[in-house]
C-alpha cells in the first residue's frame, strides 16, 4: 500500500530535472506493527543513495538509476512492478 503518492511523484520529478532532493519511506513488518522502519533515499549531485535503519551497518552507496520495472508475475500472472537502485540502466523486468 503506497500512501502519500504525490510525495513520490515530486521526488521522482525532481530527481529527474538534477535538483537534489530526498524523501522519508516508513514500512512496518507483519510481525512487529509497533515498530517501524526508516529508509531515506536522497538524490545528490547526481546519484541516488539509500539509507534503511534496519541495516546494522550503513554505507553512502552511489547509484546511478532509480528504475520503475514493470511486467506480469505470479501464478495468476498479474501485472506487477517494482521500483530499483541500479548502475545498469538496461534491466527488464522479465519473469519465465
Amino acid at each position: 500500500m503506497i500512501a502519500n503518492n504525490e510525495e513520490w511523484v515530486n521526488f521522482v520529478e525532481t530527481a529527474i530535472k538534477g535538483d537534489n532532493t530526498g524523501i522519508r519511506m516508513v514500512s512496518f513488518s507483519t510481525e512487529d506493527t509497533t515498530s517501524p522502519n526508516f529508509s531515506d533515499l536522497f538524490f545528490n549531485d547526481g546519484y541516488y543513495y539509500l539509507f534503511d535503519s534496519s541495516s546494522d551497518k550503513q554505507e553512502k552507496q552511489p547509484f546511478l538509476f532509480l528504475l520503475t520495472l514493470e511486467g506480469r508475475f505470479g501464478n495468476l500472472s498479474k501485472d506487477s512492478g517494482v521500483v530499483i537502485l541500479t548502475n545498469d540502466n538496461t534491466l527488464t523486468f522479465d519473469v519465465d
